[in-house]
């Protein structure tokens, strides 16, 4: 079987990065490495520059010498929909997508980029994935991944990730494909998320505030700690922190 190409995945959340490493037969290393006070506001980068710099220092740490890069976009920065359409032919569906998100976007659609998959087609019909992100998105993750001397060669949303990791699973345990129902929890420092997937396809999300940014604040309260010193506590599954009522 011939290897697939080097790349790495990142993911930037509100208080790490994430890093896989693929050497081109699946992911054969996770690094995370917390991200410095002040990168983040609100869910957003707020110097691409410094985050750039920031990445390519991890990078070096861990002695990573691959450069093409997928990065994760949180849904927080895109829209993703489940739609179902007339069958069409591709130039028709580039035309028509876009109107697919009039409910959402209030701003000039030709700001967006738009991308789909697809789910199944009849004779008729067709049941899709799609997705819409600011081209200034794309834009700044370009200039981003440059500045940490990365070439950027795709955007995923974060229900991609959860998609691959479903299928996999089910090929682990001999599953049927597209049988089961999934709920993905995902524990995020400033909300927590539910990604719900109907016969191990993507449907919709549920966001319930707060995240784990309350508890470890919560938890340096009660015990006098530093938040960052809490946090490495409770993710180091400390008994102090766990069993707090807290």
């Amino acid at each position: 079987m011939a290897s697939r190409k080097k790349l790495l995945g990142i993911d930037i959340g509100n208080y790490s990065v994430k890093i896989a490493v693929n050497q081109g037969n699946g992911p054969e290393e996770l690094i995370q490495a917390r991200i410095p006070d002040g990168l983040m506001k609100e869910g957003r980068i707020t110097s691409g520059d410094a985050m750039g710099d920031f990445l390519k220092e991890v990078l070096r740490e861990h002695g990573v010498r691959i450069r093409s890069v997928f990065l994760g976009v949180p849904n927080s920065l895109c829209f993703v929909r489940r739609v179902h359409l007339p069958l069409m032919t591709v130039g028709q569906l580039r035309v028509n997508l876009p109107y697919e998100f009039h409910d959402y976007i209030s701003q000039d659609m030709d700001r967006y980029i738009y991308d789909y998959a697809v789910i199944g087609k009849t004779e008729n019909s067709m049941d899709l994935i799609a997705v819409a992100a600011e081209k200034r998105l794309a834009e700044e993750s370009t200039l981003m991944m440059r500045r940490a001397g990365l070439k950027l060669v795709g955007l995923a949303p974060d229900m991609a990730g959860f998609s691959r990791v479903l299928s996999v699973f089910e090929q682990v345990n001999g599953m049927e494909p597209h049988q089961a129902d999934y709920a993905v929890l995902d524990l995020g420092d400033r909300s927590i998320k539910i990604h719900f997937f109907s016969r191990g396809v993507y449907d919709v999300t549920r966001n319930i505030e707060p995240g784990l940014r309350r508890l470890v604040d919560a938890a340096a309260e009660q015990m006098g700690l530093d938040r960052h010193i809490a946090r490495i506590r409770m993710e180091s599954g400390a008994p102090e922190v766990l069993h707090s009522e807290a």
